[in-house]
């Protein structure tokens, strides 16, 4: 995944603009300051207290944020054309080692939004796209909501999941005949995530625990193979109600992306018991 992000940083022609929770990795870092000395308009957001201070480096314009609540989004937009966002947060642990899903749009309507995030909806192509800036008090309905028209199956994974209203749609679903299988982090399962994850077993929904080495890091959901969720968002009411985070629902998926997307699925899912 580091190659990928490095070679859309290196690809930038006029401007980047960088939202990330944490910032280290060395090799980002010397491509962004390459970038800003060469007189690109360079900009990055970022959680102060997970990223060392950056105020020394030169040409960079640095927006770091601090509050009650995480700056937790994380996205990429390059010469306000490209977007890449998802779960991975730019250190080398987590470009490298841990479980992450990162998407890419040429989508220059959507990238001139993201400069000013908030609520955003077009298309790509023929997908749908739907935005929310966290904390949005109409995201979580709509999450909701689009769970809820579920008709065969919905598949979940997850880092941390505590939220209980999303708890007891997921059993309501699944008495209702929906296939329903969650993923989550081997530790988190143990820890933040074990109430939900005994709470669902209970009812008799299927979870399970990454057994891979690296952070199971993935936020996003996949709903009857049409319909993907994803963001930097864990599934807690912190998420929705405090931090600034950030959740996508893509409907009509391209179908190539659709097939990529199901296939990493099924890898991850190999790692899962």
């Amino acid at each position: 995944m580091r190659l990928v992000v490095l070679k859309a940083l290196k690809s930038a022609k006029d401007s980047i603009h960088v939202y990330t929770y944490a910032l280290t990795d060395p090799h980002v870092l010397s491509i962004l300051m390459k970038k800003a000395k060469e007189g690109l308009d360079v900009h990055v957001t970022y959680h102060q207290k997970n990223t060392p201070k950056l105020e020394n480096l030169p040409h960079l314009h640095l927006h770091p944020e601090k509050g009650r609540g995480l700056m937790h989004a994380k996205w990429i937009v390059i010469d306000e054309k490209m977007v890449f966002l998802g779960t991975a947060n730019l250190t080398s642990s987590s470009l490298m080692m841990h479980e992450n899903l990162l998407a890419g749009f040429h989508a220059p309507e959507f990238a001139k939004a993201l400069l000013t995030p908030s609520f955003y909806q077009g298309t790509v192509g023929k997908s749908e796209l739907t935005f929310y800036l966290l904390p949005d008090p109409k995201a979580f309905p709509h999450l909701l909501k689009l769970l809820d028209q579920a008709k065969k199956k919905i598949h979940i994974a997850m880092f941390t999941f505590t939220h209980p209203q999303i708890v007891s749609k997921l059993i309501e679903l699944h008495q209702r005949g929906v296939e329903v299988k969650v993923s989550l982090d081997q530790m988190g399962s143990r820890g933040a995530s074990k109430m939900a994850a005994e709470t669902l077993q209970a009812a008799g929904v299927p979870v399970q625990a990454f057994q891979g080495m690296p952070l199971f890091h993935h936020k996003w959901a996949l709903i009857d193979e049409s319909t993907l969720v994803l963001g930097s968002a864990n599934w807690t009411q912190a998420a929705f109600k405090k931090n600034k985070d950030f959740i996508l629902f893509i409907t009509n998926i391209n179908k190539k992306y659709l097939k990529n997307t199901v296939n990493a699925i099924k890898k991850d899912s190999l790692n899962c018991n």
